[in-house]
């Protein structure tokens, strides 16, 4: 018997079982491990990406249910009393005008509590003239917006929206590139306007959500988090926000 004929199906039998119960099982668990191990890790990561974006949603929700009360409590304050002084403004006499100012002034600090986040509580009379306190807006076709328009024809409710910053001092003076104002608008009918002179209230709030919104993108652009570019966008999927001032268009996951 040639014994050199009976190494060589042993040396291929040996390799083949070693393949097989080894090598075989090794990989597949390997494989199966960092699967299992992977899909924990993304699970882990978008649990965290839902978390954040939940208190992002949280913050601007509790901002704008704040300030449409305050703006419906400053309406209603002692019989519409600032309204009726908005209204005793659109007056030819100057002077006349700037005492109903000084009044509607005083009225409005009285009511409103001081903050750095609310930049203007504005009047709009249906002549024209305008009032502001704190800062004059200087937002250009204002009226063709569409939270303003909404207002028009929804009178005595607040109706919110937003208005995205692009240049400095675009919207008033100090005003910074990248700021986020919430509006708040309210357009009087003839019960609580009893002058029938007003258009519009408007209250415009300096939002935090978009300094969060710029920390958390600079973090992940640095790789100091996994969160992903976020951007904040209305029901309809229309941009109202972005820390570069873009629309991405990449749905792809979490954006």
């Amino acid at each position: 018997m040639n014994l050199k004929n009976i190494k060589l199906p042993l040396k291929k039998m040996y390799y083949r079982m070693f393949a097989a119960f080894i090598v075989i099982p090794f990989i597949t668990v390997l494989l199966v491990s960092l699967f299992i191990l992977n899909q924990r890790f993304k699970e882990q990561a978008l649990n965290q990406i839902r978390t954040t974006q939940a208190s992002v949603a949280n913050n601007l929700s509790q901002d704008v249910k704040i300030m449409s009360l305050r703006l419906s409590h400053l309406v209603r304050t002692n019989n519409n009393e600032m309204l009726d002084y908005a209204a005793l403004l659109d007056s030819e006499d100057n002077t006349l005008r700037y005492e109903y100012f000084q009044k509607l002034q005083q009225s409005g600090n009285f009511v409103f509590e001081p903050t750095s986040q609310l930049v203007s509580l504005s009047f709009y009379l249906k002549s024209n003239n305008k009032a502001y306190i704190n800062s004059e807006i200087t937002i250009e076709n204002l009226a063709d917006t569409d939270w303003y328009k909404k207002a028009l024809e929804k009178p005595n409710q607040v109706v919110v929206g937003s208005h995205f910053i692009r240049e400095n001092g675009e919207a008033f003076v100090g005003s910074r590139e990248g700021t986020l104002l919430l509006t708040f608008a309210f357009a009087p009918d003839r019960t609580t306007d009893r002058s029938e002179k007003l258009e519009m209230l408007v209250l415009y709030y300096d939002t935090d959500v978009a300094d969060r919104l710029k920390e958390y993108n600079k973090g992940y652009l640095a790789k100091k988090n996994n969160l992903g570019i976020m951007q904040l966008v209305d029901a309809d999927g229309k941009l109202l926000f972005s820390s570069d001032g873009s629309c991405r268009e990449e749905r792809r996951g979490y954006t």
